[in-house]
């Protein structure tokens, strides 16, 4: 792909590809480290952030997409190793969002955000076959 690819956006006024990958790998490191928290904390309050404010951080379009490709490799294998270590008492605690008022356990968290990665995935597909 050239770079003016990874410009191209699924739709009208949404994300192009490259804040798309630097989305991925910001939500991803804010989940894993809220799960982190969640273990060692009881009931946690996590702090929520704003996506689209970060998405229009310059650093979304000044760095090299293959970075974050990278860093969301290495956290993935890091986050992998981490689950597969849980015990089902650990699947089952528990960290407050407030600004979505909601309480959310680790393995509720971990199916939502491998939908996520997928749902981001498909608008990555079609930003390419546009």
């Amino acid at each position: 792909m050239k770079f003016e690819d990874f410009l191209k956006n699924y739709r009208q006024k949404s994300w192009n590809i490259k804040q798309i990958v630097h989305h991925l790998a910001e939500s991803h490191m804010h989940c894993y480290l809220r799960i982190k928290y969640a273990i060692v904390e009881d009931t946690p309050h996590i702090k929520d952030y704003n996506e689209n404010d970060w998405a229009k951080i310059p650093d979304s379009m000044n760095i090299n997409i293959l970075d974050n490709l990278e860093l969301i490799r290495c956290l993935h294998a890091i986050w992998v190793n981490f689950l597969k270590n849980l015990s089902e008492e650990q699947f089952n605690r528990t960290y407050i969002n407030h600004e979505k008022g909601k309480e959310y356990t680790v393995g509720s968290i971990v199916l939502l955000y491998a939908w996520h990665c997928n749902h981001h995935l498909a608008h990555i597909d079609l930003a390419i076959n546009k």
